[in-house]
């Protein structure tokens, strides 16, 4: 497993100070594998939220895999969220 992936995990999981599960740790790498976090150019992959989510649900087992996840490609940069956004 990359080093990136296990930050990521540790970052959004540290606010709860709980290990991440097996799960989740499966879930990230399924991730990683389909290029989700490591890109070749410098430009973040852009998407809307829900379908961010939505992708991001389709491998993981449980809410926390889908947070954990999503914060790490938030801060990471490899995503750009694109739409409206309500403040």
């Amino acid at each position: 497993m990359s080093a990136a992936i296990r930050d990521g995990v540790e970052m959004a999981t540290s606010a709860a100070e709980s290990e991440p599960s097996l799960a989740e740790l499966v879930a990230l790498e399924d991730i990683e594998a389909a290029g989700w976090l490591e890109r070749d150019g410098p430009q973040p992959v852009r998407v809307t939220f829900l379908d961010l989510v939505k992708a991001i649900s389709e491998v993981s087992n449980t809410e926390t895999e889908v947070v954990a996840t999503v914060a790490y490609m938030l801060s990471s940069g490899s995503i750009e969220l694109i739409g409206e956004t309500r403040h």
